[in-house]
C-alpha cells in the first residue's frame, strides 16, 4: 500500500460507513436471530416429542433370558446401574404366585409384585429410599385401596406406603400391589434406564452383565412402523431452509457492505488508491459493522444451546447452532474472497464499467 497507513485506512474505513452499511448489520443480527428461532422452534418440538416417548419407555430397556430355568441374577442385574450412561437399574421378580395377601378388613385378595428398589427408581426415580409397599394406581382406582391400608401377606399384616405414580408404565406393576425387596436372588427381568443422549451399546449392557447367559434385551417401548422421531422432526422442519437461506442473505449482506457505488470509487480513485487498499477498506467495514452484531447473535445461540440442547445430547444440541455458523463462516469467506478479488482486478474493473 503506498497512498494510505493502515491508520488511515481503519479511520477512513470506519468514517465511510453509512445508514446502507448500519442497516445491512442490523440485518445481519436480525438473519442470525431468525435463524436460532427458527431452529429453536424444531428442536422444541424434537425436545418435546422425546419427553413423550421418555415418558412412554423409550430409554428403559428390559433383558431377560433366553432360558426361563436359568434365571438372571438380582445383584448383578443392580450393578448394571454403576455403567455409563445408566440412570438406575434393577431386578423385576415378577408376580409372586405363592403369596397370600389380603386387604384388611374387607378380605379381598390382591396380587403382589415383587421388584428391587433399582427397578422401581427405573420408573420412579425419586422412589423412597426405605422401600416398603405401595399400590398401583390402577389397582387403587379399581378396589379403592391406598395410601396407610393395611395388607396382610401370608399372615403378617403391613402397611401401604403410598400409590405408584403415572410415570411408571408397566400395566402388570400398576394393577398389583408392589413389595420392594432386597437386591438379591433371582429376578425373572432385568430394567434399566439410560439417560437421554446416552452413547453406546445401552441394549447390550445386560449381555455384559449376565456373560453366563444368554440374554435377550429389548427397549420398554417399541416405536411402531411409521412412527417419527426426534431427528425427523428436526431435519422434516423449516429450519432445514436454514442453510441455503444463511448463505444467500450472507452474499447479499456483503455486497451491500463492501461494494462502493461509482461516485465513491471515482474519489478514491482521484486520490490513489490502490485495488489493495480499496480491498482492506472493504475488510474493515465488515469487520467494523457485520461481524460485532453476528457475534452477539451466536453467544445467544450458544446460550440457548446451553438452555435447550446441551441435556438432550449433542444431536440435537448442535443442530441450534449449525444454521448459524454457516451463516457465520459464510460471511468470512466472501470477507476473505471479495477482498482479494478485488487485489486482482476482478472487483475494481466491474466497478468501472
Amino acid at each position: 500500500m503506498t497512498g494510505w497507513r493502515l491508520g488511515e485506512l481503519r479511520d477512513e474505513a470506519v468514517r465511510s460507513i453509512g445508514y446502507r452499511h448500519i442497516a445491512a448489520g442490523i440485518i445481519t443480527a436480525l438473519v442470525c436471530v431468525g435463524l436460532i428461532a427458527v431452529s429453536a422452534l424444531d428442536l422444541s418440538r424434537a425436545i418435546a416429542h422425546r419427553h413423550t416417548l421418555e415418558e412412554g419407555g423409550i430409554s428403559v430397556y428390559v433383558a431377560q433370558t433366553m432360558n426361563p430355568n436359568d434365571p438372571l441374577d438380582a445383584a448383578a442385574c443392580a450393578r448394571i446401574a454403576s455403567g455409563n450412561g445408566v440412570l438406575a437399574a434393577g431386578g423385576y421378580m415378577g408376580e409372586n404366585t405363592t403369596a397370600d395377601a389380603e386387604w384388611q378388613p374387607s378380605g379381598i385378595r390382591v396380587q403382589i409384585v415383587d421388584l428391587t428398589l433399582g427397578a422401581l427408581q427405573v420408573w420412579w426415580p425419586d422412589a423412597p429410599a426405605a422401600g416398603g409397599l405401595f399400590v398401583g394406581s390402577d389397582l387403587a382406582a379399581t378396589i379403592g385401596i391406598g395410601e396407610s391400608a393395611s395388607v396382610t401377606i401370608d399372615g403378617v399384616p403391613l402397611t401401604v406406603q403410598g400409590t405408584l405414580p403415572e410415570t411408571v408404565k408397566s400395566s402388570i406393576v400398576q394393577a398389583s400391589v408392589v413389595r420392594v425387596v432386597p437386591a438379591s436372588g433371582n429376578a425373572t427381568e432385568c430394567w434399566y434406564r439410560t439417560a437421554p443422549g446416552a452413547a453406546g451399546p445401552l441394549d447390550e449392557l445386560a449381555s455384559a452383565a449376565f456373560p453366563n447367559q444368554l440374554v435377550g434385551t429389548k427397549p420398554f417401548l417399541e416405536p411402531g412402523t411409521g412412527s417419527i422421531t426426534p431427528r425427523e422432526i428436526l431435519t422434516s422442519g423449516p429450519s432445514g431452509l436454514a442453510w441455503p437461506i444463511a448463505l444467500g442473505i450472507a452474499v447479499l449482506l456483503w455486497a451491500a457492505i463492501g461494494i462502493m457505488d461509482r461516485r465513491e470509487t471515482a474519489v478514491y480513485r482521484s486520490l490513489g488508491t490502490s485495488r489493495a487498499e480499496f480491498a482492506a477498506l472493504l475488510l474493515i467495514r465488515f469487520v467494523v459493522v457485520a461481524l460485532p452484531l453476528a457475534c452477539l447473535a451466536v453467544v445467544g445461540s450458544i446460550l440457548a444451546y446451553i438452555m435447550l440442547g446441551d441435556a438432550w445430547g449433542p444431536d440435537l444440541g448442535m443442530y441450534l447452532l449449525q444454521p448459524v455458523v454457516v451463516f457465520l463462516l459464510g460471511s468470512l469467506v466472501l470477507a476473505v474472497l471479495l477482498p482479494t478479488l478485488t487485489a486482482l482486478g476482478a472487483v475494481a474493473n466491474a466497478i468501472r464499467e
